[in-house]
């Protein structure tokens, strides 16, 4: 925790390792996805104390799952439902600008922290902008990989 200047990376491994805790049937569906956030939600709320309002990545994650799950509940596939999260968690961290932060490392600054997007909540949007994009290049390769056989 000293190397990356906080807890950051601990509570980012806690959230990944947790989305391998949920039983999954053959194939990993949108459905089996949303539920390994949510696992991944919860290990992470049992590590930390923070919450939305805090200026903290829970600003990003909690809209970020909470939208992949609204999506995933209404039939949507993967890739849409992880485009929602990660236009949520962006919007979750650009909503941090505008806080002062109350908790992590960032608390010390007070309200010289105004007018910054936490880097935590960054962190988790960019997270979330990946695995779309990698969603998005495995669908174009299964649309293209037919033309190849």
């Amino acid at each position: 925790m000293d190397a990356d200047g906080g807890a950051s990376s601990a509570i980012l491994g806690t959230f990944v390792a947790a989305l391998g805790e949920v039983e999954i049937g053959e194939e990993m569906d949108c459905l089996c996805l949303a539920k390994s956030f949510d696992a991944g939600l919860r290990a992470v709320l049992r590590h930390t104390k923070a919450t939305q309002g805090d200026k903290t990545m829970m600003d990003a994650l909690f809209p970020a799952v909470e939208a992949f799950e609204q999506a995933a509940s209404s039939g949507q596939t993967a890739e849409i439902a992880m485009n929602s999260a990660a236009a949520a968690a962006e919007r979750g961290a650009d909503a941090t600008k505008q806080m002062i932060a109350r908790y992590g490392r960032a608390k010390s600054l007070g309200e010289r922290s105004l007018g910054h997007i936490d880097p935590g909540a960054a962190s988790i949007a960019l997270l979330f902008a990946a695995f779309g994009s990698a969603l998005a290049q495995e669908g174009a390769a299964r649309q293209i990989a037919p033309q190849f056989s």
